[in-house]
């Protein structure tokens, strides 16, 4: 065999190996980022929905006596903002009059 076809047939080889290798590795790059993208990214949450739910049950329960001798009462949580602002709108008008 001549050894310039020897040399062509090892070129041709080498480059078809090369370019394999690098659609092998972007295949597997792309399998890897699918893979986090529906087992991380795109996993719903929900543990934090249930949680959120859970605390939002609580803060908008009826009005209920926390401890009857101390006084401790829990409001829903728009109550007592309403509450509040009502305290500190009166306190405010009540300084300004001093």
């Amino acid at each position: 065999m001549p050894v310039g076809l020897i040399l062509t047939i090892g070129a041709v080889t080498a480059i078809l190996l090369v370019v394999v290798v690098l659609f092998a590795q972007a295949a597997f790059y792309y399998a890897d980022e699918s893979q986090i993208q529906k087992k991380v990214i795109a996993r719903p949450f929900t543990e934090l929905e249930q949680i959120r739910s859970t605390q939002l049950s609580k803060l908008n329960q009826p009005p209920h006596f926390v401890d009857r001798e101390k006084g401790i009462v829990q409001l829903p949580i728009d109550m007592a903002m309403k509450i509040y602002l009502e305290k500190q709108g009166k306190n405010a008008g009540g300084a300004a009059e001093h």
